[in-house]
């Protein structure tokens, strides 16, 4: 007979044909489902966000929960790994360990601010007390470097560095690189600062740029 998920006890019952009789039981338990792992973000518009050097490079994760309802899932058998590539099969032993133990795991979130730059991958790994194990994962984007401004040079602009009306051709190169592999680079903006003339507003030009 094919038991439902859960607890049961098995009873034989022997009667030999001179009415003796002997009972004997047997507990059973049956667990084949994998442990519930919610609260991580696989693909949306917040994993497409870049970590940057600013507030929120010390940003987490959401709140994360793990539950098992038949047989369970105990906190020290809830681990974190983290890799470059993106899971596609439990494979721990390619995985970095983050953490053993999970002081809640019924409630719980994980910091970012460890992550190296790059495309990272959070997988949180649960395995029940059935020995089913679940896994699921995060993508986090994180880029914390500036971009380098290598060169930033003048063409057909004369030394005092007055544009006339002669001047069509007048240029300011900008070559941008970012050195970060996989990282946020592609996209720079430029801003033209007006100095008309006063220490004051070359002063605070200059700290704008710095």
């Amino acid at each position: 007979e094919e038991l439902e998920e859960g607890d049961y006890y098995v009873v034989i019952e022997a009667v030999d044909k001179a009415g003796n009789k002997s009972v004997s039981s047997q507990e059973v338990k049956k667990d084949t489902k994998y442990a519930a792992i919610k609260g991580l973000k696989r693909d949306n518009k917040e994993t497409k966000k870049w970590i940057n050097a600013g507030n929120n490079v010390n940003s987490k994760t959401g709140d994360i929960s793990v539950t098992d309802k038949t047989s369970g899932v105990e906190k020290e058998n809830i681990k974190i790994y983290t890799t470059s590539k993106k899971p596609t099969k439990l494979d721990i032993d390619n995985w970095e360990l983050q953490s053993d133990i999970i002081k809640n795991p019924k409630n719980f979130c994980l910091k970012l601010s460890g992550l190296p730059d790059g495309i990272s991958y959070i997988i949180v790994v649960a395995e029940d007390n059935a020995g089913n194990i679940a896994y699921d994962y995060q993508k986090v984007k994180k880029d914390t470097k500036a971009p380098d401004v290598v060169d930033l040079s003048k063409k057909n602009i004369p030394d005092n560095g007055w544009i006339n009306k002669n001047n069509d051709a007048a240029l300011i190169n900008m070559e941008v690189t970012d050195n970060n592999i996989e990282q946020a680079s592609g996209i720079y903006e430029s801003t033209i600062y007006r100095y008309t003339g006063t220490d004051k507003l070359k002063e605070d030009i200059e700290n704008n740029i710095n």
